[in-house]
């Protein structure tokens, strides 16, 4: 999997996808959100002077998890 830029939005959404929380981006004209129902975008008429983050996690969530993207501690050198 090759990801530009890094891997924090990727590591993220994986980790959204598995705890079924949901993400949410809003910024300049556009809207962006992923969650178990998948992704779903859209463009505003005007524009937003900024950019918002809105991130939803199952707090009861009693799983571990183990992402596609960790980096083994023990294997960085």
């Amino acid at each position: 999997m090759s990801v530009s830029g890094g891997i924090g939005l990727a590591v993220l959404k994986e980790f959204i996808e598995l705890n079924k929380g949901k993400m949410q981006i809003v910024s300049s004209d556009g809207f962006y959100q992923f969650d178990d129902q998948g992704e779903q975008t859209s463009q505003f008429v005007g524009q937003f002077p900024g950019t918002i983050v809105n991130l939803q996690f199952k707090t009861n969530d009693i799983h571990n998890y183990s992402l596609k993207n960790e980096i083994d501690i023990n294997d960085i050198f």
